[in-house]
């Protein structure tokens, strides 16, 4: 039974960005377990995945959902079906559509038109919204006074040839005209109407302009960290968010500064965005100690303390920083046996760290575990010391629930949106002085009590957290949406 909800609801989710190598982050973790959750308010879930990721996301047809394939070569349709093609276009002038077609319109051009041409007028019609069609063709003297009954608002040329289309807007003469391959809509692809397509990545990877997309916005570190972005990244992330508003997705933002600073960024309205934090699940099992010390022993780690960074090695995520604290602490306290332990994807930046590891002499204190599984980023953060996290910008902070989750102590930057999620539970630091990161770490290993007093507030920082407050908020946002694009 739906939670709160007497109808059912379909979604779409775009897992095309998805990489099984760990490199697209917290995001996947986080969306993996939001489909989980969404299984219990009873919607259609199909998941849309590209062919290279297909058979990996298959796991999630355990959770009720249905994965889709759209790099899949359709099957032929029925001889006597026309299959007419879905304009996907990032021409901001194209609107979701909810165009009624009567029956009398098929009367009107029966035996006049050939059936190809009334298909692509009808199909094309029911996609759009506030749209005047007209087809430069040498049935056009025929079509377009049709084509303008159905949909008279607005004038949209469309040239059919090659399989393309070139579209004008007409209230721009000074605007390029474009040429975009044609594919498959949504529910060519699926079988059945798609009431949202729910973007967890942010952008739009299969846009069908006749479905509205709900976005996720993450973060928009480049605008606050550009030197760590090529002039190429740094514009195509431009060209990224600006399409989203141009094309009037719905959006939400992870946390109150993402959202905050999105609104600053690209000076829109507050109420075209509004905040749905994140939670988490019981993604991480509780792992036996048995079990613990055998996989400990596997990586070498057996019987020593350390200190916890899960994180791919982006260069936001500042180990550089770390681990020249972590020489400056080991200077300072030579008799400390307290480890470092990193996790993550592994990028060109950790070639640059073992190099300057290996100057310090610090080969023996310092693991690297690469991209590991859920049950092994359980047990380390069952067995750690200590949890830090120095990163530069977070647009929430994932790792920072699991350790509250776990119980452990925190050790963090003051900076973004970290301090916004984990309240006054932590031991913060400037994540740009290693001298500051240094001392939190003499902090809390010569006054353990510090640290103590912080964990008693766990449970209450979780609590805004909460996995249903989370999932009730994304559901009921798309019911909204659906409520509102039925009246439009």
């Amino acid at each position: 039974m739906e939670k709160g909800h007497e109808r059912q609801l379909t979604i779409a989710v775009d897992m095309i960005p998805y990489r099984k190598d760990g490199s697209n982050g917290g995001i996947v973790p986080a969306t993996v377990e939001t489909i989980r959750g969404l299984k219990d308010y009873g919607l259609t879930i199909y998941i849309l995945t590209s062919q290279d990721n297909f058979e990996h996301l298959r796991f999630l047809e355990k959770l009720g959902a249905k994965c889709v394939n759209v790099e899949e070569e359709p099957q032929k349709p029925d001889a006597a079906v026309h299959s007419a093609p879905l304009i996907i276009t990032d021409d901001s002038n194209i609107i979701p559509a909810k165009v009624q077609i009567y029956h009398k319109v098929k009367h009107h051009i029966a035996g006049i038109v050939p059936q190809g041409i009334y298909d692509f007028c009808v199909r094309h019609a029911t996609q759009f919204r506030n749209i005047r069609i007209a087809l430069t063709h040498p049935y056009e003297k025929l079509f377009k006074p049709i084509a303008r009954w159905i949909a008279p608002h607005r004038l949209v040329e469309y040239h059919v040839k090659r399989n393309l289309i070139r579209i004008t807007d007409q209230r721009d003469d000074t605007k390029e005209n474009r040429i975009i391959d044609t594919k498959r809509s949504l529910r060519e692809l699926i079988g059945e109407a798609v009431d949202v397509m729910y973007c967890p990545f942010t952008g739009i990877t299969y846009y069908d302009p006749s479905v509205p997309c709900l976005s996720q916005i993450n973060d928009i570190q480049h605008k606050y960290l550009p030197f760590f972005f090529t002039d190429t990244e740094f514009q195509n992330r431009e060209r990224f968010y600006q399409d989203l508003i141009e094309k009037h997705c719905y959006l939400f933002a992870i946390s109150d500064y993402t959202r905050k600073t999105f609104i600053d960024s690209y000076s829109i309205s507050e109420d075209r965005i509004r905040t749905i934090h994140l939670s988490i699940r019981d993604r991480l099992q509780t792992v036996s100690d048995g079990e613990c010390k055998k996989k400990l022993a596997d990586k070498g780690l057996e019987n020593i303390e350390f200190a916890f960074y899960p994180a791919n090695f982006w260069k936001h995520k500042n180990h550089k920083t770390l681990i020249l604290a972590y020489n400056m602490f080991k200077i300072r306290h030579p008799e400390s046996q307290l480890h470092l332990v990193f996790t993550g994807y592994e990028t060109e930046e950790i070639d640059d760290l073992h190099l300057a590891i290996q100057k310090m002499g610090l080969e023996q204190s310092i693991h690297f575990l690469g991209y590991v599984d859920d049950e092994m980023v359980s047990v380390l953060y069952q067995t750690c010391k200590y949890f830090v996290f120095p990163s530069l910008f977070e647009g929430f902070g994932l790792p920072l629930l699991e350790a509250m989750n776990a119980g452990k102590p925190i050790l963090c930057s003051n900076v973004t949106s970290i301090p916004e999620i984990v309240g006054n539970c932590a031991v913060f630091f400037d994540p740009y002085d290693p001298e500051s990161v240094c001392q939190a770490l003499e902090d809390v290993e010569s006054h353990p009590s510090i640290i103590m007093q912080k964990m008693k507030t766990y449970d209450k920082q979780l609590e805004k957290f909460s996995e249903d407050v989370y999932l009730k908020a994304l559901v009921d946002y798309m019911w909204e949406i659906k409520r509102m694009e039925n009246k439009s």
